[in-house]
């Protein structure tokens, strides 16, 4: 649902304005740098810490629930942390305290630190696809279908209750699994790295009528 919020070529970012396209990018970017980090370096403090009133984050974050989901996923939580700043206003330095809000990966996690590092491949495995989706030679059309299920409005009439986010489990999009959706998406990119990207045939279609897809 994460990544679906993030999708440029989803309904949720094509209803916004064009700013707000652009901003969506940046905030995959954003991500994708913070979540490699955090793959190379686990135990570095350095990129287990992100402050909330960076102008960047600030902008392209944290006005965006799906990048937000993405940084809880891999194991980031809201604290508010004191900081000393020194300041030499007069003869000598001064220390002043400052109470300032982050996004802390806790230590106290460290013993699931082995599942976290599994979440954020995915993560950003995630990530790599929505960077292709948002490249200006991006064709929808032409793409493969995506590992999550599309976001979808909340109508104006009638008594539907679905939000943006929330994926409709009694109307899910076409008829294969989340794994074998998963599956689809890991293939396509391992024959497009190797110059194979073509659909299977038929009668090797992960589906329960013979078909590619619906």
């Amino acid at each position: 649902v994460a990544a679906a919020a993030l999708d440029p070529h989803g309904a949720l970012v094509q209803s916004t304005a064009k700013s707000s396209t652009s901003s969506v990018k940046k905030a995959i970017k954003m991500l994708t740098t913070i979540l490699s980090n955090l793959l190379q370096h686990p135990h570095d403090e350095k990129y287990r810490r992100l402050r909330l009133s960076n102008p960047q984050i600030q902008t392209h974050l944290v006005p965006s629930w799906g990048a937000m989901q993405f940084l809880m996923l891999a194991g980031f939580e809201r604290q508010r942390v004191d900081t000393v700043e020194h300041t030499s206003t007069g003869a000598e330095p001064e220390a002043d305290t400052k109470d300032e809000e982050y996004l802390v990966i806790s230590p106290t996690i460290l013993d699931e630190e082995a599942a976290l590092k599994e979440t954020r491949r995915q993560a950003l495995q995630l990530l790599q696809i929505l960077s292709n989706r948002s490249l200006p030679s991006f064709v929808p059309d032409l793409a493969p279908p995506t590992p999550w299920e599309p976001c979808r409005p909340l109508l104006s009439s009638g008594s539907n209750n679905q939000r943006w986010g929330e994926t409709g489990d009694s109307r899910r999009r076409g008829f294969i699994s989340d794994d074998e959706r998963w599956a689809r998406a890991e293939r396509w990119a391992q024959n497009r790295r190797s110059g194979r990207a073509r659909r299977p045939d038929p009668g090797s279609a992960p589906s329960s009528r013979g078909n590619w897809g619906r």
